[in-house]
């Protein structure tokens, strides 16, 4: 399952909370050849993501986050 965004509020710390994962290519990498969610889609979606911030900004909140989504789903 891909999830391309994801909205949320008055969850733990997030309040009126939304990210969008979807992005616009700006050039042609060789690594992002196969960024697109279907084979003649307009929408490109990384594979991996990777989630940085310092101590206690809400990394695993937002992984709580995700697993919530995931498991009502």
């Amino acid at each position: 399952m891909i999830i391309l965004r994801v909205a949320c509020d008055n969850f733990y710390m997030f309040k009126n909370f939304e990210v969008d994962f979807t992005y616009e290519r700006k050039n042609n990498h060789y690594l992002s050849e196969n960024d697109k969610l279907f084979a003649d889609s307009n929408i490109k979606v990384r594979k991996n993501l990777i989630v940085m911030g310092s101590n206690a900004s809400g990394k695993t909140t937002f992984g709580k986050l995700l697993c919530l989504i995931l498991n009502f789903i």
